[in-house]
This record gives C-alpha cells, structure tokens and sequence, in this order.
C-alpha cells in the first residue's frame, strides 16, 4: 500500500470567493476534490500528475471541464497547485495569482 497524506486546505484569493479543498498526495498523484458547500458534503475530484512523475502540463480550461467548475475558480487551483506542488501549470501572464483576477488592458 502507497504512503497517502490528505490536506484540507481553503483558498481565498481575495476576490470575495472562496475555494474549499481537500488535497490527497498518493505516490506521484495529487487527487483533488473542489468542495461545492462549505460543509464539504459534496465535491468533485481530479487527478493531477505531479511534475516529477511526467510533463503533462494542465490548462484552466482543460481543468474547468473536468472539475465542472468556472475557468477562473480553475486557475486559482493551478496557481496554488502550481506553487505548492510543482505540478506544471500554464497560466497567462495577466493572471494575478494573489487575487484571482486578470489584470491588464480592457475594452470598453
């Protein structure tokens, strides 16, 4: 049996939204369930390959289909996957990972 470790973690970027996570590093895999409440009831999970076992690089859009979730709840997950995982994840560069938000040129 594979040695598994399971973080609760809530991700609050600043935007007035907030992400509840539980975060199973299993092996070379990050299984990670996106909570809909905040009783942590019910969820949806993905599995994610951490960057030592391949290179497989995750997208926000890739990973808001699989999730079921929004494009940007989907790049704050990568951001922090990214950051405390080293999992390989492509974010724009107008991405704000402290906010959650794009930040840049806009139309009007």
């Amino acid at each position: 049996m594979s040695d598994s470790r399971i973080q609760s973690i809530t991700l609050e970027p600043g935007n007035a939204t907030r992400y509840d996570l539980d975060i199973s590093y299993v092996g070379t895999d990050l299984f990670v369930i996106l909570y809909r409440d905040r009783q942590r009831r019910g969820g949806v999970c993905m599995k994610f390959a951490a960057s030592t076992a391949t290179t497989v690089t995750y997208r926000p859009t890739e990973v808001a289909r699989t999730m079921g979730c929004h494009f940007t709840e989907a790049a704050i997950i990568l951001a922090h996957l990214r950051r405390e995982y080293d999992i390989y994840a492509e974010l724009e560069t107008t991405f704000d990972q402290e906010t959650g938000v794009w930040t840049g040129p806009t139309l009007h």
